[in-house]
């Protein structure tokens, strides 16, 4: 009777399991404070649980005045962790948030739909709002700013011929990658334009620094131009340097590429890519006869006899 008893109670906290498996809801903001405009926040949301899950859940919408918000772009980062000796397992969604303006800002409780295996229906869990102070940027009288943990910049040269001449073409690309920053905040490259050359800006790359694994590192931008030669000429495309603030000691520093310069040359004079008499001689049409100025006169004057004489004879 105790075995069946005891059979019973195990059967009972079996089903029990199986009906409401363990959910935690984790969520913090990453780095830790101070926050200052232009700079860059992850919002990490945890949702773990004991069983697993059957569906992908849907990231919650987010949309502050004030902040520039980056939802989570389909990927997600998968968590291993042990908590009060139950193993859970589960994803960590990320948000990039982007103060534009200085304030207190609020986040809201953000509400998730988990479809869990072991579950009859989908369990509604929530997490706690989180509060964050934002000040000016760090840098006097440029308000927002790029401001990332670590700036790379490097650049592409590509040359249509060389060397150049009139109507040859040269694209400089300039590839910026930031570190905890999102893309879209990176400045957009200032080209000049130089007499001589006609500018012909191409659309810009941004996107997101991934590991592929589901976690974001920063973002990227790449922005191109071409320049068309129009005159021959000496010409040098300026430096380019971009300001910013580094968010781990908050010192402004700067990163750049250096100038080009580059020489074109006018056009040169038309020539066949064939040879003629190779050509005729291929056709069987024989080799051409080049004659000397002597021998034209010479046979012209002939010519010129012959015709006076008949025209004599008439």
């Amino acid at each position: 009777m105790k075995t069946w008893l005891l059979l019973i109670g195990l059967m009972a906290c079996m089903t029990q399991a199986l009906a409401d498996p363990l959910v935690r809801v984790q969520a913090r903001l990453q780095p830790e404070p101070p926050y200052q405009t232009g700079s860059t926040l992850r919002l990490e949301v945890d949702l773990l649980t004991s069983t697993w899950f059957t569906q992908a859940p849907k990231p919650a919408a987010l949309d502050l005045p004030g902040l520039l918000i980056t939802p989570p772009n389909g990927q997600a980062l998968s968590l291993t962790e042990t908590i009060d000796g139950t193993a859970f397992f589960g994803l960590r969604l990320t948000y990039f948030i982007s103060p534009t303006e200085a304030g207190q800002f609020t986040i809201p409780a953000l509400p998730f739909s988990l479809h869990l295996g072991q579950a009859s229906a989908p369990i509604e869990v929530s997490t706690q709002p989180i509060g964050f102070n934002v000040t000016g940027s760090g840098i006097p009288g440029q308000g927002a700013q790029l401001v990332a943990r670590q700036v790379r910049m490097e650049q592409t040269i590509a040359y249509s011929a060389e060397p150049l001449k009139v109507g040859d073409r040269l694209t400089r690309s300039i590839r910026i990658q930031a570190d905890d920053a999102q893309a879209m905040l990176i400045p957009p490259t200032d080209f000049v334009e130089l007499p001589g050359l006609k500018r012909y800006l191409q659309p810009s790359q941004v996107t997101v620094l991934s590991n592929g694994r589901g976690s974001v590192d920063g973002g990227q931008r790449i922005d191109s131009v071409s320049y068309v030669v129009e005159q021959p000429g000496s010409y040098s495309l300026p430096a380019i340097d971009l300001r910013w603030l580094d968010s781990l000691d908050q010192t402004e520093r700067s990163s750049g590429v250096p100038a080009v310069d580059f020489e074109a040359s006018s056009s040169s004079l038309f020539k066949l890519p064939f040879s003629l008499e190779a050509d005729l001689e291929k056709l069987g049409r024989g080799r051409l006869i080049t004659l000397s100025k002597p021998v034209i006169f010479l046979i012209s004057s002939l010519l010129l006899l012959a015709v006076t004489g008949y025209l004599l004879r008439h």
